[in-house]
């Protein structure tokens, strides 16, 4: 699933074809979303965390979520899709450009002054990537629950917004933390120190080219989807959490307790 870095890359690659731009056309796979679009202007694409919302001068947004398997195109007008329109979730077309959502689980029309009733948008923490994160309303909202696991808080969206899976293992491992760790048994600081480099690797991977976690080396990763642990060359281990949306984590046994 794209994290808060990818989805502000998508935001940055759509606003050129799409901000102050007035759409002719719409289309969508889910009732509604796209009624009366037609000759609107986009007047912002804000990416929250994993979400991304095209905001609309009539009061409105649509709110994509691209999941798993989600992704945007973008082609001249008439020019063939790379893709079925079977998997098709969203076309805005402009004047010059037709951008093509393909495979979005989440395509919802959004009430701009009504967002804080989202059962998704309105319970989202702060944002990692903000100009200015509120760190210590994440170390406050991670203690919350001194019993939950490490590895379930980083990936809570209520608590930050934009860490996922990738960067849960990365972070654990450069912490030293075990995923299952309590967050209760790690100090406030350490906690704030997670947050803190999450927010400076998710930064660091706004340019061009794949997330890289190891300041630009090979291999890109320390210990996600690694044989071995970079750092000390240990086997890596792979768990997945018992949990409602269980993830996959990989940890190296020697670097994290």
């Amino acid at each position: 699933m794209p994290e808060g870095d990818t989805i502000r890359k998508v935001a940055a690659a759509l606003e050129p074809a799409l901000l102050g731009q007035r759409l002719v056309a719409a289309e969508c796979r889910y009732d509604g979303v796209v009624t009366g679009l037609s000759g609107r202007i986009v007047e912002a694409l804000r990416p929250r965390g994993k979400h991304l919302l095209i905001e609309i001068d009539d009061g409105s947004a649509v709110h994509v979520h691209l999941g798993m398997k989600g992704s945007w195109h973008g082609y001249e007008p008439g020019e063939r899709w790379q893709m079925s329109r079977d998997a098709m979730g969203l076309v805005l077309v402009t004047a010059d450009r037709e951008l093509v959502c393909f495979f979005p689980p989440t395509v919802e029309r959004l009430r701009l002054d009504a967002l804080h009733l989202h059962p998704a948008l309105g319970r989202l923490g702060p944002d990692l990537l903000d100009e200015a994160p509120d760190f210590e309303r994440m170390v406050t909202g991670a203690m919350a629950e001194p019993e939950r696991a490490f590895e379930e808080v980083l990936l809570d969206q209520r608590i930050a917004c934009g860490i996922g899976n990738v960067y849960k293992c990365e972070l654990l491992l450069m912490a030293g933390l075990h995923p299952r760790r309590a967050i209760g048994s790690v100090s406030s600081e350490q906690i704030g120190d997670v947050y803190r480099n999450a927010a400076t690797l998710m930064a660091a991977n706004l340019g061009p080219g794949k997330r890289n976690t190891r300041g630009g080396a090979l291999p890109r990763h320390w210990v996600y989807k690694r044989p071995a642990c970079v750092r000390c060359g240990e086997r890596v281990a792979v768990t997945t959490a018992k949990a409602a949306r269980p993830r996959t984590t990989w940890w190296c046994p020697s670097c994290q307790s």
